[in-house]
């Protein structure tokens, strides 16, 4: 008996690969996907590519993004990473266009935009079973953009600065994921 809880614990501890969605990331008409990786010990890589719309037809504008977050998560008091609890640091960028729109929704003008920045989140995930590798987690955090403009957008800016949403933005999240958590033989790195 204390041999099979002994195998159920070291192949617990071989999941090195993660691949969750976000269904709460719809809520902001935004998808969101996550992908984890096992560097060393309880420190998992992530990456997440994210793509979103967004319009508002009280400030006739439409904005639609596509983006990447990637950077580093560690899971504490756990020996069964990535399960438990972990902190989340990382790196975003994100390309946007923000159409403004006239009072027949006919395009105005165009802006595009160039943000980097940075995310800081705390979470938690469970795998259930062994064997099943279902995976559920969640995380709350903030995230911050810088926007870099040309010029043309500075004119832009200008023209219409009464409906510009922002000049940068920080966003606080909460992430609900489900995915599952998987192996992979002979691969090291």
């Amino acid at each position: 008996m204390a041999n099979k809880v002994q195998s159920q614990s070291q192949f617990r501890l071989l999941k090195n690969t993660t691949l969750k969605v976000d269904p709460a990331s719809f809520l902001v008409n935004e998808f969101r996907v996550w992908y984890q990786r096992k560097i060393f010990g309880r420190n998992f890589f992530f990456l997440d590519p994210n793509v979103g719309h967004w319009y508002s037809p009280k400030k006739l504008q439409r904005q639609s993004w596509v983006g990447i977050r990637t950077g580093v998560e560690k899971f504490f008091l756990t020996d069964y990473a990535p399960q438990g609890t972990f902190l989340r640091l990382g790196l975003n960028y994100r390309f946007r266009t923000v159409s403004f729109l006239g009072s027949d929704l006919e395009k105005l003008s165009r802006v595009y935009t160039h943000s980097a920045g940075g995310i800081v989140a705390i979470g938690k995930q469970w795998i259930f079973s062994p064997w099943k590798d279902f995976t559920v987690g969640g995380a709350v955090g903030a995230e911050y953009y810088y926007n870099f403009y040309g010029p043309e957008t500075r004119a832009a800016i200008a023209k219409n600065w009464y409906q510009m949403p922002f000049v940068d933005e920080l966003r606080v999240f909460l992430s609900l994921e489900f995915g599952f958590t998987f192996r992979q033989k002979n691969r090291h790195w």
